[in-house]
């Protein structure tokens, strides 16, 4: 029986050291959320964790669009990553619908890829994964909650991965969370 306590506490372990919380390694990301909410009118889907991020590997948010009911963050590995393969880590989007369909962009360019998911909420989204030839893609998740349309993509992310994150990131919305 202490063997397996060991083994749960090795997982553990190993657990946090690939997730990390998003207020400490995501530079810039608390502000950026707030000048969604004060621009936009939404409230931006941020997840709480991220996978393969610790102290020594801050990644870097920068915001590439807001307006009206809308708003793009960049995850970079360096400060003003503007979306460029080489120094992007992964993307957050949101948008203000009229209806329950997504139509985010690049939703539809990947539609006979995309597969419908159960997430936090009992809320459907749907996954797109990533796609790696020269370079990886993100791979994406979808899904509709509070009025809005939300995207969280990883780059070269598992299904396990960018799940996770966006069940983080459906919890927070709406908590207190958003505005620490």
């Amino acid at each position: 029986m202490k063997g397996l306590y060991s083994i749960g506490a090795i997982i553990l372990t190993i657990t946090q050291l690939l997730f990390a919380a998003t207020g400490d390694q995501i530079k810039g990301i608390n502000n950026i959320a707030l000048e969604i909410k004060e621009k936009s009118g939404i409230i931006a889907a941020i997840p709480s964790t991220f996978p393969y991020l610790d102290n020594s590997t801050p990644r870097y948010a920068t915001l590439l669009t807001l307006e009206k009911d809308e708003y793009e963050i960049n995850l970079g590995y360096a400060p003003g990553c503007n979306g460029g393969n080489a120094c992007s880590y992964g993307h957050l989007a949101g948008k203000r619908i009229v209806d329950n369909f997504i139509d985010a962009p690049h939703f539809h360019q990947n539609t006979d890829k995309a597969y419908v998911i159960n997430l936090a909420k009992n809320i459907e989204g749907y996954f797109i994964e990533s796609e790696c030839c020269a370079t990886c893609s993100d791979a994406q998740i979808f899904w509709t909650q509070d009025g809005c349309q939300y995207m969280i993509g990883i780059k070269a992310g598992s299904k396990e991965n960018v799940m996770r994150v966006a069940n983080s990131a459906i919890r927070n919305i709406g908590t207190d969370k958003q505005e620490e």
